[in-house]
């Protein structure tokens, strides 16, 4: 390309767009094959909150942890 620009007028000079496509240009993109039917899979366990609020469930309720460890406790000692 730079070779025809050295040998030709700078007016006259046409780039060559067909090139510079093929060197820029992504290649075509071939369409996948689509399965017959997606399975959805059915979860093993089932999950009553979402996991935001199962967070804070569980930072309010490390609270009262030691105090149920506590009582759990006392009841095991005891001869109720």
């Amino acid at each position: 390309m730079w070779a025809l620009l050295s040998s030709l007028e700078p007016e006259v000079v046409e780039p060559d767009f067909s090139s510079i496509e093929r060197l820029f240009c992504f290649p075509e993109a071939k369409p996948k094959e689509q399965a017959a039917a997606p399975t959805r899979k059915e979860p093993k366990e089932i999950t009553f909150l979402d996991s935001k609020k199962s967070l804070n469930l569980n930072i309010f309720l490390k609270q009262f942890r030691w105090q149920v460890v506590r009582l759990l406790w006392a009841a095991a000692t005891s001869q109720v």
